[in-house]
Protein backbone atom coordinates (compact mmCIF):
# COMPACT_ATOMS: atom_id res chain seq x y z
CA UNK A 1 0.00 0.00 0.00
CA UNK A 2 3.02 2.62 0.42
CA UNK A 3 4.19 2.22 -2.53
CA UNK A 4 0.95 2.73 -4.80
CA UNK A 5 -0.05 5.17 -2.10
CA UNK A 6 3.32 6.90 -3.08
CA UNK A 7 2.72 6.43 -7.18
CA UNK A 8 -0.48 7.64 -7.11
CA UNK A 9 0.24 10.89 -5.12
CA UNK A 10 3.20 11.36 -7.34
CA UNK A 11 1.25 11.27 -10.50
CA UNK A 12 -1.66 13.60 -8.95
CA UNK A 13 0.37 16.69 -7.59
CA UNK A 14 2.57 16.23 -10.50
CA UNK A 15 6.10 16.78 -9.31
CA UNK A 16 8.69 15.34 -7.59
CA UNK A 17 8.06 13.88 -3.38
CA UNK A 18 12.02 12.18 -2.78
CA UNK A 19 11.04 11.47 0.40
CA UNK A 20 8.82 8.14 1.03
CA UNK A 21 5.00 8.93 1.74
CA UNK A 22 3.83 7.89 5.29
CA UNK A 23 1.85 4.85 5.32
CA UNK A 24 -2.08 5.47 3.99
CA UNK A 25 -5.47 4.07 5.32
CA UNK A 26 -8.21 4.05 3.44
CA UNK A 27 -11.23 5.52 5.73
CA UNK A 28 -15.06 5.18 4.83
CA UNK A 29 -17.04 8.87 5.24
CA UNK A 30 -20.08 10.19 4.36
CA UNK A 31 -20.09 13.81 3.92
CA UNK A 32 -23.94 14.66 3.68
CA UNK A 33 -26.56 14.05 5.93
CA UNK A 34 -29.47 15.82 7.79
CA UNK A 35 -31.02 15.98 11.11
CA UNK A 36 -33.67 17.39 13.06
CA UNK A 37 -31.76 20.65 12.95
CA UNK A 38 -32.88 21.15 9.43
CA UNK A 39 -35.34 18.79 7.31
CA UNK A 40 -34.09 15.50 8.71
CA UNK A 41 -36.06 13.96 10.68
CA UNK A 42 -33.65 12.19 13.40
CA UNK A 43 -31.82 13.73 16.08
CA UNK A 44 -28.25 14.42 15.81
CA UNK A 45 -27.47 11.71 18.39
CA UNK A 46 -28.95 8.98 17.00
CA UNK A 47 -27.73 10.06 13.04
CA UNK A 48 -24.53 9.75 14.54
CA UNK A 49 -24.84 6.74 16.53
CA UNK A 50 -26.06 5.09 13.11
CA UNK A 51 -23.31 5.57 10.78
CA UNK A 52 -20.49 4.26 14.05
CA UNK A 53 -22.70 1.18 13.94
CA UNK A 54 -22.20 0.46 10.19
CA UNK A 55 -18.68 1.26 10.61
CA UNK A 56 -17.87 4.48 9.37
CA UNK A 57 -14.69 6.23 10.36
CA UNK A 58 -16.23 9.51 9.63
CA UNK A 59 -18.47 11.47 8.96
CA UNK A 60 -20.02 15.50 8.72
CA UNK A 61 -23.87 16.65 9.19
CA UNK A 62 -24.70 19.35 6.63
CA UNK A 63 -27.57 20.54 7.70
CA UNK A 64 -29.48 23.55 6.14
CA UNK A 65 -27.88 26.37 6.35
CA UNK A 66 -27.12 25.33 10.15
CA UNK A 67 -23.82 24.02 11.38
CA UNK A 68 -24.82 21.00 13.71
CA UNK A 69 -21.74 20.78 15.23
CA UNK A 70 -19.54 21.71 18.71
CA UNK A 71 -16.76 20.64 20.67
CA UNK A 72 -18.74 18.86 23.33
CA UNK A 73 -20.43 16.73 20.48
CA UNK A 74 -16.96 16.19 18.87
CA UNK A 75 -15.54 15.07 21.90
CA UNK A 76 -18.57 13.15 22.74
CA UNK A 77 -17.61 11.12 19.44
CA UNK A 78 -14.28 11.20 18.23
CA UNK A 79 -11.91 8.72 19.17
CA UNK A 80 -8.33 8.56 18.00
CA UNK A 81 -8.40 6.05 14.44
CA UNK A 82 -11.73 5.12 15.46
CA UNK A 83 -14.05 7.67 14.63
CA UNK A 84 -14.27 11.13 13.46
CA UNK A 85 -16.24 14.00 13.40
CA UNK A 86 -16.15 16.82 10.57
CA UNK A 87 -17.93 19.90 10.85
CA UNK A 88 -19.93 20.77 7.85
CA UNK A 89 -22.99 22.70 6.55
CA UNK A 90 -25.17 23.04 4.07
CA UNK A 91 -25.26 26.48 2.36
CA UNK A 92 -28.58 25.81 0.97
CA UNK A 93 -29.18 28.93 -1.93
CA UNK A 94 -30.83 29.76 -5.29
CA UNK A 95 -30.87 31.84 -8.13
CA UNK A 96 -34.15 32.66 -9.44
CA UNK A 97 -35.94 29.23 -10.28
CA UNK A 98 -32.87 27.27 -9.83
CA UNK A 99 -31.71 25.81 -6.28
CA UNK A 100 -27.95 25.82 -5.89
CA UNK A 101 -26.86 23.79 -2.78
CA UNK A 102 -23.03 23.56 -1.93
CA UNK A 103 -21.78 21.19 1.31
CA UNK A 104 -19.13 23.38 3.61
CA UNK A 105 -16.45 20.36 4.75
CA UNK A 106 -14.50 21.09 7.56
CA UNK A 107 -15.71 24.66 8.45
CA UNK A 108 -14.65 27.12 11.16
CA UNK A 109 -17.99 28.25 11.39
CA UNK A 110 -21.53 28.52 10.30
CA UNK A 111 -21.50 29.67 6.77
CA UNK A 112 -25.00 31.06 4.82
CA UNK A 113 -26.41 31.97 1.95
CA UNK A 114 -25.58 35.25 0.06
CA UNK A 115 -27.19 34.91 -2.64
CA UNK A 116 -26.20 36.40 -5.73
CA UNK A 117 -27.00 37.92 -9.68
CA UNK A 118 -26.37 34.88 -11.72
CA UNK A 119 -26.08 30.97 -11.13
CA UNK A 120 -22.29 31.19 -11.39
CA UNK A 121 -22.37 33.96 -9.17
CA UNK A 122 -24.49 32.10 -6.04
CA UNK A 123 -21.63 29.33 -6.48
CA UNK A 124 -18.60 31.44 -6.37
CA UNK A 125 -19.99 33.31 -3.66
CA UNK A 126 -20.68 31.11 -1.56
CA UNK A 127 -17.64 28.71 -2.71
CA UNK A 128 -15.28 31.58 -1.70
CA UNK A 129 -17.14 32.01 2.09
CA UNK A 130 -16.92 28.35 2.74
CA UNK A 131 -12.92 28.38 1.69
CA UNK A 132 -12.86 32.17 3.86
CA UNK A 133 -14.16 29.77 6.32
CA UNK A 134 -11.16 26.56 6.03
CA UNK A 135 -13.88 24.38 4.38
CA UNK A 136 -13.96 22.19 1.84
CA UNK A 137 -16.99 22.97 -1.06
CA UNK A 138 -18.62 20.38 -2.86
CA UNK A 139 -21.52 21.91 -5.34
CA UNK A 140 -24.01 19.45 -4.60
CA UNK A 141 -26.54 17.23 -6.48
CA UNK A 142 -26.45 19.11 -10.22
CA UNK A 143 -28.71 17.05 -11.56
CA UNK A 144 -30.76 15.30 -8.67
CA UNK A 145 -33.85 15.99 -6.59
CA UNK A 146 -33.68 19.37 -7.27
CA UNK A 147 -35.41 19.75 -10.86
CA UNK A 148 -33.61 22.64 -12.07
CA UNK A 149 -30.18 21.03 -13.22
CA UNK A 150 -26.58 23.07 -12.78
CA UNK A 151 -24.97 22.65 -16.42
CA UNK A 152 -21.44 21.28 -17.01
CA UNK A 153 -20.76 24.61 -18.75
CA UNK A 154 -21.78 26.72 -15.38
CA UNK A 155 -19.87 24.63 -13.42
CA UNK A 156 -16.36 24.76 -16.33
CA UNK A 157 -16.72 28.62 -15.13
CA UNK A 158 -16.42 28.44 -11.49
CA UNK A 159 -13.05 28.94 -11.24
CA UNK A 160 -12.42 27.33 -7.46
CA UNK A 161 -15.30 24.80 -8.24
CA UNK A 162 -12.80 21.28 -7.85
CA UNK A 163 -15.31 18.82 -5.98
CA UNK A 164 -19.04 17.91 -7.31
CA UNK A 165 -21.66 15.22 -6.03
CA UNK A 166 -21.26 12.24 -9.15
CA UNK A 167 -23.70 10.22 -6.75
CA UNK A 168 -26.23 11.81 -4.99
CA UNK A 169 -29.71 11.02 -5.22
CA UNK A 170 -30.35 10.89 -9.11
CA UNK A 171 -27.21 10.30 -10.87
CA UNK A 172 -28.33 8.54 -13.78
CA UNK A 173 -30.26 11.24 -15.46
CA UNK A 174 -32.62 10.92 -18.41
CA UNK A 175 -35.94 13.09 -19.70
CA UNK A 176 -33.41 15.36 -21.02
CA UNK A 177 -31.13 15.57 -17.79
CA UNK A 178 -27.29 14.15 -18.50
CA UNK A 179 -26.36 12.14 -16.02
CA UNK A 180 -23.99 13.56 -13.68
CA UNK A 181 -21.13 11.63 -15.28
CA UNK A 182 -21.87 13.05 -18.62
CA UNK A 183 -21.66 16.26 -16.54
CA UNK A 184 -18.52 15.50 -15.19
CA UNK A 185 -16.86 14.59 -18.71
CA UNK A 186 -18.22 17.43 -20.36
CA UNK A 187 -16.30 19.37 -17.45
CA UNK A 188 -13.32 17.50 -18.06
CA UNK A 189 -13.29 18.05 -21.49
CA UNK A 190 -12.21 21.41 -21.14
CA UNK A 191 -9.51 20.90 -19.01
CA UNK A 192 -10.66 21.42 -15.40
CA UNK A 193 -9.83 19.81 -12.46
CA UNK A 194 -13.16 18.33 -10.68
CA UNK A 195 -13.13 15.20 -8.51
CA UNK A 196 -16.61 13.16 -8.04
CA UNK A 197 -17.74 12.81 -4.87
CA UNK A 198 -20.67 10.24 -3.17
CA UNK A 199 -22.91 10.90 -0.25
CA UNK A 200 -26.15 9.36 0.71
CA UNK A 201 -27.78 12.96 1.50
CA UNK A 202 -29.91 10.99 4.24
CA UNK A 203 -33.08 12.46 5.73
CA UNK A 204 -35.09 9.28 7.00
CA UNK A 205 -33.46 7.22 9.20
CA UNK A 206 -36.77 5.64 9.78
CA UNK A 207 -36.30 1.40 9.24
CA UNK A 208 -37.58 1.00 5.94
CA UNK A 209 -35.42 4.23 4.75
CA UNK A 210 -32.65 3.17 2.02
CA UNK A 211 -31.32 6.29 2.25
CA UNK A 212 -28.51 5.75 4.86
CA UNK A 213 -25.49 4.25 4.03
CA UNK A 214 -26.67 4.38 -0.47
CA UNK A 215 -23.20 6.40 -1.54
CA UNK A 216 -20.04 7.47 0.46
CA UNK A 217 -16.40 7.93 -0.41
CA UNK A 218 -12.98 6.21 0.69
CA UNK A 219 -10.56 8.81 1.68
CA UNK A 220 -6.83 7.49 1.24
CA UNK A 221 -4.68 9.40 4.09
CA UNK A 222 -2.15 8.83 6.91
CA UNK A 223 -4.37 9.48 9.91
CA UNK A 224 -8.19 9.37 10.63
CA UNK A 225 -7.53 13.22 11.60
CA UNK A 226 -9.69 16.19 10.05
CA UNK A 227 -6.57 17.98 8.50
CA UNK A 228 -5.47 14.69 6.83
CA UNK A 229 -8.82 13.35 5.53
CA UNK A 230 -9.43 17.03 3.96
CA UNK A 231 -5.74 17.02 2.53
CA UNK A 232 -6.55 13.66 0.79
CA UNK A 233 -9.23 15.03 -0.88
CA UNK A 234 -7.50 18.05 -1.97
CA UNK A 235 -5.12 15.41 -3.79
CA UNK A 236 -7.69 13.86 -5.47
CA UNK A 237 -7.23 10.80 -3.31
CA UNK A 238 -9.94 9.05 -2.71
CA UNK A 239 -13.12 7.86 -4.54
CA UNK A 240 -16.33 7.75 -5.03
CA UNK A 241 -18.74 4.07 -4.12
CA UNK A 242 -22.17 2.78 -3.86
CA UNK A 243 -20.66 -0.35 -2.67
CA UNK A 244 -17.97 -1.13 -4.94
CA UNK A 245 -14.65 -1.79 -2.47
CA UNK A 246 -10.92 -1.15 -4.10
CA UNK A 247 -8.32 -3.07 -2.51
CA UNK A 248 -5.28 -1.19 -4.24
CA UNK A 249 -4.75 1.69 -6.96
CA UNK A 250 -1.76 2.30 -8.57
CA UNK A 251 -0.24 4.53 -11.36
CA UNK A 252 3.63 3.75 -12.66
CA UNK A 253 4.52 4.70 -16.16
CA UNK A 254 0.94 6.03 -17.26
CA UNK A 255 -0.44 2.57 -16.37
CA UNK A 256 -3.52 2.40 -14.04
CA UNK A 257 -3.79 -0.68 -12.02
CA UNK A 258 -7.00 -1.29 -9.78
CA UNK A 259 -7.59 -4.04 -7.47
CA UNK A 260 -11.41 -4.72 -6.56
CA UNK A 261 -12.53 -6.35 -4.09
CA UNK A 262 -14.57 -9.19 -5.40
CA UNK A 263 -16.48 -11.43 -3.03
CA UNK A 264 -17.74 -13.38 -5.68
CA UNK A 265 -18.91 -11.10 -7.76
CA UNK A 266 -18.58 -10.05 -11.75
CA UNK A 267 -17.33 -6.36 -12.28
CA UNK A 268 -17.17 -4.09 -15.42
CA UNK A 269 -14.59 -1.44 -15.39
CA UNK A 270 -14.65 1.24 -18.24
CA UNK A 271 -11.90 3.70 -19.01
CA UNK A 272 -13.29 6.78 -19.96
CA UNK A 273 -11.55 9.66 -21.90
CA UNK A 274 -12.21 13.04 -23.74
CA UNK A 275 -15.90 13.68 -24.49
CA UNK A 276 -16.84 10.25 -22.37
CA UNK A 277 -15.47 8.08 -24.96
CA UNK A 278 -15.24 4.71 -23.66
CA UNK A 279 -11.58 3.54 -23.83
CA UNK A 280 -11.56 0.20 -22.84
CA UNK A 281 -13.88 -2.19 -20.63
CA UNK A 282 -12.21 -4.50 -18.50
CA UNK A 283 -14.24 -7.48 -17.01
CA UNK A 284 -11.46 -8.60 -14.56
CA UNK A 285 -11.35 -8.25 -10.86
CA UNK A 286 -8.12 -6.81 -11.41
CA UNK A 287 -8.32 -4.26 -14.27
CA UNK A 288 -5.39 -2.38 -16.11
CA UNK A 289 -5.60 0.48 -18.52
CA UNK A 290 -1.74 2.40 -20.06
CA UNK A 291 -2.86 5.84 -20.94
CA UNK A 292 -1.77 7.62 -23.80
CA UNK A 293 -0.81 11.29 -24.67
CA UNK A 294 -3.31 11.84 -26.80
CA UNK A 295 -6.00 10.62 -24.22
CA UNK A 296 -5.75 13.98 -21.91
CA UNK A 297 -7.31 12.48 -19.43
CA UNK A 298 -8.59 9.22 -18.08
CA UNK A 299 -11.23 8.22 -15.29
CA UNK A 300 -12.71 5.05 -14.10
CA UNK A 301 -16.13 3.88 -13.78
CA UNK A 302 -16.56 0.21 -11.68
CA UNK A 303 -19.77 -1.23 -12.46
CA UNK A 304 -20.30 -4.45 -9.62
CA UNK A 305 -23.12 -7.50 -11.02
CA UNK A 306 -25.82 -6.12 -7.97
CA UNK A 307 -25.64 -2.71 -9.57
CA UNK A 308 -23.37 -1.25 -7.29
CA UNK A 309 -20.86 1.52 -8.56
CA UNK A 310 -17.47 3.07 -8.36
CA UNK A 311 -16.20 6.21 -9.36
CA UNK A 312 -12.35 6.78 -9.41
CA UNK A 313 -10.62 10.38 -9.78
CA UNK A 314 -9.62 11.79 -13.19
CA UNK A 315 -5.87 11.26 -13.90
CA UNK A 316 -4.19 13.99 -16.35
CA UNK A 317 -1.69 12.77 -18.84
Amino acid sequence: MKKATYIFVLFCTGHMVLAQEPAKKWYKGNIHTHTRNSDGNTSIDSVINWYVSQKFDFMSITDHNKLSYDETLASKYNSEEKFLLIPGVEVTDRFEKTPVHLNGIGVSENVLPLSGTSVDNVIAGNLADISQKNGLGILNHPNGILKAAITSEQISRIKNLKFFEVCCADFKGGSFKPSTDEIWDRVLSKGKILYGVAADDAHNFRPYSKDPGSAWIMVNAEKLEQKKIIEAMEKGDFYATTGVIIRNYSIADHKIQIEIESNGYGFRTYFIGQNGKVLSVDESDNPTFKMKKKHKYVRCRIERSDGAYAWLQPNFY
